[in-house]
């Protein structure tokens, strides 16, 4: 089987993911560091090879929840990225996929939760910061609570100074559409064709989001 290594992480073409303890060797990735394998090995090296070992256990949790996500199996991509964030609580990227996740599953109210955790510990410049907040607004959307989620699109704009686009006058008239607000979500649609590079590729979307909220 092909293996391709990542930071101490090989990953083989079934999508299991394994763990090397010591340092890898890459044409015999399965080969040891003799290093680590001595067992007069003094107290400090013992203990970078227990970090070792949990890094790359860390990570191979987070390339496994990623695969899984990928390939939509949810509900085992959130037990890993939980496992990950019982270590870690306070990685605001994983708080970020696995709101993702969760969203996917249509488990809302735990999403939105996990994102409000992902926003306090993300830093601003981070991509993941704005598109907590529209993810957050895609939430806020499927719980009925438009305004709401209205308030979380323009945050995501107005984070970084953006103008508002194409993708932002869509999304606003999709939330206004599921709200029933028909004539809102037309103008929003207009403002979006208007704006849009892509003429024909907007009004195909627009009738798309159209047709399947008659």
């Amino acid at each position: 089987k092909f293996e391709s290594i990542t930071n101490g992480i090989v990953t083989v073409t079934d999508g299991e993911t394994r763990c090397i303890e010591g340092t890898l060797n890459v044409t015999n990735p399965t080969k040891y560091d003799d290093d680590y394998n001595t067992r007069d090995l003094d107290l400090d090296m013992k203990m970078h090879k227990a970090i070792f070992v949990l890094q790359m256990k860390l990570e191979g949790q987070i390339i496994k929840a990623n695969c899984l996500f990928h390939l939509e199996r949810y509900q085992e991509a959130h037990v890993q990225y939980s496992k990950y964030l019982e270590q870690n609580p306070t990685d605001g990227s994983i708080l970020f996929y696995d709101a993702m996740v969760l969203s996917s599953m249509e488990r809302y109210e735990e999403a939105n939760y996990r994102l409000i955790y992902a926003l306090k510990y993300l830093d601003i410049s981070q991509p993941e910061y704005t598109q907590s907040y529209m993810q957050m607004s895609y939430i806020l959307s499927k719980q009925g609570k438009y305004e709401e989620a209205l308030e979380a699109l323009k945050a995501s704009y107005d984070i970084n100074q953006r103008n508002y686009d194409s993708e932002f006058y869509f999304l606003k008239g999709h939330i206004e559409l599921e709200n029933e607000n028909h004539d809102k979500a037309l103008l929003s649609f207009d403002k979006a064709e208007d704006l849009s590079e892509d003429k024909n590729g907007t009004k195909l979307m627009r009738s798309v989001e159209l047709i399947e909220n008659e």
